[in-house]
């Protein structure tokens, strides 16, 4: 298979059939953008659950159309349609997280056959609900793993202190905005990570030494 992308998705009460009917409208546009298939599951077990798949070879043609303007007004006109967070995955060779029981069955679906599923933490739940058929049928792993050590946390940092690492970084609000940011996060309008300033009034303030600084998510800005 080619390196493509899972997007799992959750509709509303009674708007099944009319989300399903939306994630039609708005699936082949990532042709569009240099996706080479797509195609959209429903589930048997729940007709509320969906997982909406495109095949890039290419993460930035993906993030194009993820955060272009078909998807990003589509995702406002429908955003009563279908339950939040929304967290897509790659489909790849080794899946990980720590968000536990809201991503862990696309990370069992989404990995390819023969493939791992490394999980160190459980952030939304321990309990996890997933259908195992696509676990022994593909003949794939589930791992555990902590997430790091302090020594392995300050080689982290090292990293990012080098600029070897960047964060990508959407846009900074003042602490004040912390309402704001959940508001954003909430109805996925936001277009990356969203940092929030404690006792600063501006950007800069407080650095200690030059450097690269985050990446700047500008994509379907």
């Amino acid at each position: 298979m080619e390196p493509g992308f899972v997007i799992p998705w959750y509709a509303t009460g009674f708007r099944g059939d009319a989300f399903e009917e939306a994630l039609q409208q708005i699936a082949p546009v990532s042709l569009r953008y240099g996706a080479t298939a797509w195609w959209i599951v429903r589930f048997m077990d729940d007709r509320y659950r969906f997982q909406q798949y495109a095949l890039f070879e290419d993460h930035t043609d993906f993030e194009q159309y993820w955060y272009g303007p078909e998807f990003s007004d589509w995702r406002g006109q429908y955003s009563s349609y279908y339950q939040v967070p929304v967290v897509y995955a790659p489909i790849r060779e080794v899946a990980r997280g720590h968000v536990g029981q809201a991503t862990f069955p696309t990370s069992v679906l989404a990995v390819k056959p023969f493939g791992k599923v490394v999980i160190c933490g459980a952030t939304s739940g321990y309990q996890l609900d997933f259908d195992v058929r696509y676990l022994w049928m593909r003949q794939k792993q589930i791992i555990g793993s902590h997430f790091a050590n302090a020594w392995e946390c300050n080689q982290a940092n090292a990293l990012i202190e080098q600029g070897k690492i960047r964060p990508v970084l959407w846009r900074t609000l003042p602490f004040d905005g912390v309402a704001d940011a959940h508001q954003l996060l909430r109805d996925n309008k936001h277009l990356g990570k969203i940092a929030i300033l404690v006792g600063a009034d501006a950007e800069g303030q407080g650095k200690t030494a030059e450097g690269p600084g985050a990446i700047r998510a500008e994509v379907g800005a």
